[in-house]
C-alpha cells in the first residue's frame, strides 16, 4: 500500500505542478519565461527625481543594458497618466556604443522614444564581447505631476514601469525635495527602507521582478502650492485622513500577501490532512496474520474484485472488464476468434449456454455482447463501424455497457466496505484549497499593491496547488479507511496478488491443476498483475504441456488480453459517438511605463 500511495503522489505531484504552471502561462504571471525572452537585461538602474519649488519635476533616468540576444537599440516608453502629466523633450546621452539615430514619438502626455545603435531601419545585429553593454540616461522634464487636495499636496510617481520585461538586480531612486517644503509623510510601494537626510530620501530595490512597477508617494503641507506654477498642479478633493486609510490597505494587503496568507496555507495544507489521517484514516485492527493466500479468497467474479481491490472501491477500469471477458471464456460462454494477426482476437463468439449460473455482473456483460452480436457472433470492427455510423446504436450500446458498469459498483457497494468520512474530508479540504489558491494567485496577487510578490506567491500557492492535487487524488483508503470485513477482504486478496505474483512462492507450492492456473490468470487480469502472472506460467509449464493437459489456450498467449483490448475500444469508441450527437490606491503613481531592447 505503502508503494501505491507513494506512486499516487508522485503522479499528483506531477500533475499538479504541470496544471500549475499552465495556469501562470494563461494568467500572464511568467516572470519565470521573461529571463529566456528579452533583448536587453537591465543590469542596474538609477533614477533621480527632483521637484521644483514651481512644480515641475526634473527626472535623470540612468539604465545600464547588457544585450544578450541580437538588437538593434533601446527604448523608452512612458504611457499617459491618471492625471494626464505633460511631458517635455528627452535628453539622452549614451556610454559604450555610439547614438546613430534617435526616434521620439508621442504627444506631451505620452511618449516613446528609440534610441538607434545601427543604422536606421538596418538589421539587428549580434551582441559581441566587449560591445554588448551601454548606460543610457534619458533626462526629462515633467509638469502637472503635482496633486492638490483639501488639506494636503502629493507627488505620486512610479521609478519603475510595469511594463518592463528584465529583472533588475539594483534599482535605485533619489527624490529630492525644496529645503522650504515640509514633506511629512513618504510611503514606497513595494515596501522598502527609505533613507532621509533632510528633504533628500533614497530608495534601494534587489532583484525587482519583471512587468512590476516600484512608487513613492509623498505628502507636502498644503502650503507648498503657494510657491507653484498654476498649471503644474492638478486640483482635487482627497484629504490627509484618504491618503493614510489608503495607505493602511495597502499595509495590510501587503502583510497578508507576504506572510498570513502563505503561512496559513502552508499550515493548512499540511496539519490539517495529518490531522484528517490520525481521527480518520488510521486502519482498524483486526484478527489476520496470513502471510499469503494460495487460492482465491472469495468467490466474488473479477470485476467486484478489480473495483474493490485494485481501485478501492472507486472504478471499474479495463482490466476489470478483461477479467471478465477471460473467465467468461474460461468458463466456456464464450469463445475467440483469431485474426489475421497471431495473437490477435477479431471475434467473440457466443456460445449456447444457460448463463444462470453467473454472477448478476457477469450476466450482464455476457447479455451485451449477445445482444450486439451477428448470429452470436461480435465482431469487433463490424460493431465498431455500426456505433461510429449511427448515434443512435451509439447509445443503445453506450447505455448497455454504462448499466453494467453502474452494476458492478451497486454490487460492490452492497457490503460496507471503506468508512469515507476522512476520504470525503481530504477531497473537500484539498479542492477548497486548490480553489483558493488558485483564485488568490489570479485575483489577490494581481492588485497593484502586492503584485510585486507575483513570484513569491507562485512559488507558495503553486506548492499548495500541487500538495492539495496529489491528496485529492489519493485512493480513499489513505484518509478514509476499511471496515474490519473490508480490511480483511483487501488483505486477503493482496495476500493472493503476492503468492500469484511472486515465483519462488509459486515454485515452492505450484497450482495442483490447469484449472487452477487459468483462475490465477483471469484474478490476476483483475488485480493489474496478468503479465507478471504469465511470465511465471511460461517458466513452469510450457506451451505444448498446457495444451497437452487441454487447458484454455487463448488464455495462455496474449489473444484474450487483446480481445478485452478491443472491447475497451470499442466502448469508447461508442460513449464519444453517442456524447458527440448530443446537444487611488497602489498602482495610482504617474510615469513608469517601460524600457528594454528591440
Amino acid at each position: 500500500m505503502r508503494n501505491r500511495v507513494f506512486r499516487q503522489a508522485v503522479k499528483g505531484v506531477l500533475i499538479g505542478l504541470s496544471l500549475w504552471l499552465l495556469v501562470i502561462l494563461l494568467s500572464g504571471t511568467n516572470t519565470f519565461l521573461n529571463r529566456g525572452t528579452v533583448i536587453a537585461k537591465i543590469e542596474r538602474a538609477h533614477v533621480s527625481l527632483t521637484l521644483n519649488e514651481d512644480g515641475s519635476v526634473d527626472v535623470i533616468e540612468r539604465f545600464s543594458y547588457r544585450f544578450v540576444k541580437p538588437y538593434r537599440g533601446v527604448f523608452r516608453e512612458i504611457p499617459q497618466d491618471r492625471i494626464a502629466s505633460r511631458y517635455s523633450e528627452f535628453y539622452i546621452e549614451a556610454e559604450g556604443l555610439i547614438v546613430q539615430h534617435l526616434v521620439e514619438r508621442g504627444t506631451d502626455t505620452y511618449t516613446d522614444v528609440r534610441v538607434w545603435f545601427v543604422p536606421l531601419g538596418s538589421d539587428p545585429v549580434a551582441p559581441e564581447s566587449g560591445k554588448d553593454t551601454v548606460t543610457v540616461a534619458f533626462s526629462y522634464t515633467v509638469y502637472g505631476a503635482v496633486e492638490s487636495g483639501a488639506d494636503v499636496v502629493q507627488l505620486f510617481r512610479k521609478v519603475w514601469g510595469e511594463d518592463t520585461a528584465s529583472w533588475v538586480p539594483k534599482l535605485s531612486a533619489l527624490i529630492r525635495f525644496p529645503d522650504s517644503f515640509n514633506v511629512s509623510d513618504f510611503y514606497t510601494h513595494p515596501p522598502v527602507e527609505v533613507l532621509r537626510n533632510g528633504n533628500t530620501f533614497t530608495i534601494e530595490l534587489r532583484n525587482h521582478p519583471p512587468q512590476t512597477f516600484a512608487e513613492f508617494r509623498a505628502v507636502i503641507d498644503k502650503s507648498a502650492v503657494d510657491f507653484m506654477d498654476s498649471s503644474n498642479i492638478k486640483t482635487s478633493s482627497f484629504t490627509r485622513a484618504d491618503i493614510e486609510k489608503a495607505e493602511q490597505i495597502i499595509s495590510r494587503n501587503v502583510v497578508m500577501g507576504k506572510w498570513i496568507l502563505p503561512i496559513g496555507f502552508g499550515l493548512s495544507v499540511i496539519l490539517l490532512p495529518v490531522l484528517i489521517f490520525f481521527f480518520f484514516g488510521r486502519q482498524h485492527r483486526i484478527n489476520y496474520s496470513a502471510e499469503y493466500e494460495r487460492k482465491a479468497p472469495t468467490d466474488d467474479s473479477p470485476d467486484i474484485i478489480n473495483f474493490i481491490v485494485k481501485n478501492v472501491t472507486s472504478k471499474l477500469d479495463n482490466d476489470g472488464i478483461g477479467a471478465v471477458i477471460m473467465n467468461l471464456y474460461r468458463l466456456d460462454y464464450i469463445d475467440f476468434e483469431e485474426g489475421d494477426k497471431k495473437g490477435q482476437a477479431s471475434a467473440i463468439i457466443i456460445k449456447d449456454k444457460d448463463p444462470e449460473a453467473l454472477s448478476l455482473t457477469e450476466k450482464e456483460l455476457f447479455y451485451l455482447l449477445k445482444h450486439h452480436s451477428v448470429d452470436n457472433y461480435f465482431n469487433f470492427e463490424y460493431v465498431k463501424k455500426q456505433v461510429i455510423r449511427d448515434s443512435r446504436k451509439a447509445g443503445t450500446y453506450a447505455s448497455a455497457y454504462n448499466l453494467y458498469k453502474l452494476k458492478v459498483k451497486a454490487e460492490s457497494s452492497k457490503i460496507r466496505m471503506i468508512e469515507n468520512t476522512g476520504t470525503r474530508l481530504s477531497r473537500i479540504l484539498s479542492f477548497s484549497l486548490m480553489v483558493a489558491s488558485l483564485l488568490l494567485f489570479i485575483v489577490f496577487y494581481s492588485r497593484p499593491e502586492v503584485i510585486h510578490l507575483a513570484l513569491h506567491s507562485s512559488i507558495v500557492f503553486g506548492s499548495v496547488w500541487t500538495i492539495a492535487f496529489a491528496i485529492f487524488l489519493q485512493k480513499k483508503d489513505v484518509f478514509g479507511r476499511w471496515t474490519h470485513h473490508g480490511r480483511e477482504f483487501y488483505l486477503k486478496w493482496e495476500n493472493f496478488r503476492k503468492f500469484i505474483t511472486d515465483y519462488s512462492l509459486l515454485n515452492e507450492r505450484p497450482p495442483d491443476s490447469i484449472s487452477l492456473w487459468e483462475e490465477y490468470l483471469v484474478y490476476a487480469t483483475a488485480l493489474g498483475v496478468a503479465d507478471q502472472v504469465r511470465k511465471n506460467l511460461s517458466r513452469m509449464i510450457p506451451k505444448d504441456m498446457w495444451e497437452r493437459r487441454e487447458g484454455h489456450h487463448f488464455l495462455y498467449t496474449t489473444t484474450s488480453v487483446s480481445a478485452a483490448a478491443s472491447f475497451s475500444s470499442l466502448s469508447a469508441a461508442a460513449s464519444s459517438s453517442d456524447s458527440s450527437s448530443s446537444s487611488g490606491g497602489s498602482g495610482g503613481g504617474g510615469g513608469g511605463g517601460g524600457t528594454g531592447g528591440f
